[in-house]
């Protein structure tokens, strides 16, 4: 089987979404979505998905997102000093999950992912107190504000679920 770097991430980030929707181990989809935003960024040359993930983030919170998303990688990638040990918290896969979905919708042309869509919302219901003030998450406050007053939960799991499933494509298999 022949496998593009373009192939290789699209799966990867597929299965890493696929995987955080379904609970799979979190370490397990944090590792194979920082390889694939490794794919998308640095082999690739798709480094200006940062600048446009800034965008959406409130100034203020930059710093403490990328401390976020890089200091998990760095330790499931390369270990830390012996008897180190890394103080993870699960939601830091929700913060690298959103830079691998932003380098695939920042250029990733016939690789786009409906999947990587689906999580974006996901993530803007979720965390509408990170992002910028823009229209887009203006929008999104307002129907998460409309579903939790007809009694609906909005920022679980479940809704990314409904919209994988929706998708016709599930995890990816080898042809």
């Amino acid at each position: 089987m022949k496998l593009t770097k373009e192939e290789v991430a699209a799966r990867q980030l597929q299965s890493a979404i696929w995987m955080y929707a379904y609970d799979f181990d979190e370490v397990a989809v944090h590792t194979i979505a920082a390889a694939a935003a490794e794919l998308y960024t640095q082999s690739l040359g798709m480094g200006n998905y940062k600048k446009e993930t800034e965008k959406r983030l409130k100034l203020e919170k930059r710093k403490d997102f990328w401390d976020a998303v890089n200091k998990p990688n760095n330790f499931f990638k390369h270990g830390g000093k012996k008897g180190e040990a890394l103080n993870y918290n699960p939601q830091q896969v929700d913060l690298l999950l959103f830079t691998a979905v932003e380098a695939n919708l920042a250029g990733a042309g016939k690789y786009t992912l409906d999947s990587a869509r689906s999580y974006l919302i996901y993530f803007f219901v979720k965390y509408p107190d990170i992002l910028a003030d823009d229209t887009l998450t203006k929008q999104v406050k307002d129907a998460v504000e409309k579903a939790k007053k007809g009694g609906i939960d909005a920022t679980g799991k479940g809704v990314l679920r409904i919209l994988l499933d929706s998708l016709l494509s599930p995890l990816p298999t080898s042809k």
